[in-house]
């Protein structure tokens, strides 16, 4: 079992943790686990070290990097492969990591999927995991089935999987609802599996209260997450609950952008104070947790604030809110874009505590709606299926 993967990250949460999840649950089901590292990431080893040495990073998988092996390679070997384009050496390099029994080789970001597409060893099956929306933002939130059948991907979908699609042997999707849409797009002719995540019931005991007045954020400074909406909203709540603040925690290259606008707010009202390893700890202290996203892959942050108990409030977007958070239960699911219905939502939660109450008790099913026990089962059902089929 081969994982191909561009860079690890320790502060851009969701991707990693989520394939770092699946790591560990394939080696603790005794797999033969690689990792092959095929980024350009001066700081990738130092990472690898970490996460190794806090034990997300399981000790029994193997961890090869591309770059790291090429510096070996004998200078005459080294000038000849320099004739060959880099993404054919690339893949040539992962061929070599598949062994006569087979292997399945994922990929989890689209950069990873020309790479795996190429790969020319017998017994490779070739599985791309979907954690991004496939679907640009301009197909809206009503579309027929000729805009899903024909509507615009996004850049990286249409540059970097779509054109490979017919190579791939498998495809994994987080959500039922991306997997109906990925089918009107792109047919059956690769199987598509359904496996949302998993989350945990809180490991360390959390305080009996929350902070009233705490709305919270959580993931990366993005353009595709759209902070600048929940700046719209906490403005809007603040006329109904003055002393309401946002705070977003998170890395990302919107960061200086959003400072400053948050800088035009008065004090105290709007932070975004960067990474924080303590992210589920901060969601149970909040009030409700806000998204605001233009899309989503599944939506990670929304199971973990529900399982400390945190109501959610997203936009329903594409894909995984509408899935994860079922409105007016255990939060509140509004229309993509509607600041105002968001901002309502959040003035109920924070001036109505028994709602919030009730809410909160609601959210923490989501451990057994997305339990670790049902994701471990579908990937133990999955693999063996999807390998024996690439060796027949």
């Amino acid at each position: 079992m081969v994982f191909v993967f561009h860079r690890l990250g320790l502060e851009k949460a969701g991707l990693t943790r989520a394939v770092l999840q699946r790591l560990a649950c394939f080696d603790a089901a005794g797999w033969d686990v690689h990792l092959a590292l095929v980024g350009q990431d001066d700081a990738m080893e130092r990472t690898v070290a970490t996460l190794r040495a806090d034990g997300r990073l399981p000790a029994g998988v193997v961890v090869r990097d591309y770059r790291r092996e090429r510096r070996r390679q004998p200078a005459h070997v080294a000038r000849r492969l320099r004739l060959v384009p880099a993404e054919e050496r690339t893949a040539a390099w992962l061929d070599t990591l598949i062994p006569p029994a087979g292997a399945l080789v994922f990929a989890d970001a689209p950069e990873a999927v020309p790479l795996v597409a190429r790969l020319r060893a017998p017994g490779a099956a070739r599985v791309l995991v979907v954690h991004l929306a496939h679907l640009a933002g301009r197909v809206g939130p009503d579309p027929t089935r000729e805009d899903l059948a024909t509507g615009p991907l996004t850049r990286r979908m249409a540059e970097l999987v779509e054109p490979w699609w017919a190579s791939l042997d498998h495809v994994v999707a987080l959500t039922d609802r991306q997997a109906d849409e990925l089918r009107l797009r792109f047919g059956t002719a690769v199987p598509i599996t359904v496996i949302p995540h998993f989350v945990d019931p809180p490991t360390q005991p959390r305080p009996a209260g929350y902070d009233p007045l705490l709305v919270a954020g959580l993931g990366r400074l993005e353009p595709a997450k759209r902070w600048e909406h929940a700046l719209v909203v906490i403005d809007q709540v603040r006329r109904h609950v003055p002393d309401a603040r946002l705070v977003v925690h998170g890395i990302g290259s919107e960061r200086e952008r959003l400072e400053a606008l948050a800088a035009q707010r008065p004090v105290g009202s709007v932070a975004f104070p960067g990474y924080s390893r303590e992210g589920r700890a901060f969601l149970a202290g909040a009030a409700c947790m806000l998204g605001t996203s233009r899309r989503e892959g599944f939506g990670l942050t929304f199971v973990e604030a529900l399982a400390e108990g945190t109501p959610v409030v997203t936009y329903d977007v594409r894909y995984g809110p509408r899935e994860i958070v079922r409105d007016g239960l255990d939060g509140f699911v509004v229309p993509a874009g509607d600041t105002a219905a968001a901002a309502a939502a959040v003035v109920r939660l924070l001036r109505e505590p028994d709602l919030r109450a009730r809410m909160s008790n609601s959210a923490r099913a989501v451990t057994t709606r997305f339990s670790r026990a049902a994701y471990e089962s579908a990937w133990a059902a999955f693999a063996p299926a999807a390998l024996s089929a690439a060796l027949r």
